[in-house]
């Protein structure tokens, strides 16, 4: 009788091992292909479903509708190239006005921290994800973070 216990244990414990393998397995792919996923199409794709569920429509209502949100998603995209480029253009007349104020020291660390956020926002582009990496220039001495202690080796 305890041998069969042990065995029913035993395969109980197999069981729930095994759903977890799966479900942590179907959750996997599922996240991997959401990564994966074209930030355009996703955005139209997800407007529509939001629309036809709240509204109910129709195949054919969803048909003569997207090409509405394809031409607002268009816009959108150019709104943002547009508004970037101009945000682009207001920091380098910004920078060249404050590198008319440095000294050549200054402007050389001025350049060096120009290129460092140039980078980190190169990094993130590249990921499309998080947030940028915080920049220590800039803080007051208080706010920012401490370097890690050196460990002590006996």
């Amino acid at each position: 009788m305890t041998m069969n216990l042990s065995w029913k244990v035993l395969l109980v414990f197999a069981g729930i091992f095994v759903a977890g393998a799966v479900t942590g397995g179907a959750l996997g792919i599922h996240w991997a292909r959401k990564a994966n996923r074209n930030p355009v199409e996703h955005f139209r794709q997800v407007h529509m479903s939001r629309i036809a569920r709240h509204l109910d429509l129709t195949d054919q209502q969803q048909e003569q509708i997207k090409p509405a949100i394809a031409k607002a998603d268009e816009e959108f995209h150019r709104l943002r190239k547009l508004t970037g480029e101009e945000t682009k253009g207001i920091f380098e007349r910004l920078n060249s006005e404050i590198s008319k104020c440095l000294t050549p020291e200054q402007n050389a660390r001025f350049q060096e921290m120009q290129r460092r956020q140039s980078e980190r926002m190169k990094d993130f582009m590249k990921g499309g994800r998080g947030q940028i990496p915080p920049s220590e220039e800039g803080r007051p001495p208080e706010a920012q973070q401490p370097p890690p202690p050196a460990e002590a080796h006996p």
